[in-house]
């Protein structure tokens, strides 16, 4: 069985997250600060686990894929608060949403 961390659940994590929620062969934990209350509440019943930090995260060696999904202003924060994992021998994809063609970085 896989392990995802999804970072960010708004339209697109929610999206990823629901559709691979019916797969059986996933582990999902799921960080998203500003939700971590809505999405717990929603999502009780599934076998998914909501985070507010990735220091919450016991075992993070265990994750096989990191996904961020979130804006690509919040990037900067996201991966000073990564600043510990480990990144060796994980596979991780940067969907970011609301990016613009013009746009400085």
């Amino acid at each position: 069985m896989k392990n995802i961390l999804l970072i960010g659940c708004g339209h697109m994590g929610g999206s990823l997250m629901s559709g691979w929620s019916k797969s059986m062969n996933y582990t999902i934990s799921v960080i998203d600060k500003k939700k971590y209350a809505i999405l717990k509440k929603r999502n009780r019943n599934k076998k998914i686990k909501f985070f507010k930090s990735i220091d919450d995260i016991n075992n993070q060696n265990n994750l096989d894929y990191i996904i961020f999904a979130t804006r690509p202003l919040e990037l900067t924060n996201v991966f000073k608060e990564l600043k510990n994992v480990n990144f060796n021998k994980k596979i991780y994809c940067n969907k970011c949403n609301s990016w613009q063609k013009n746009r400085n970085f």
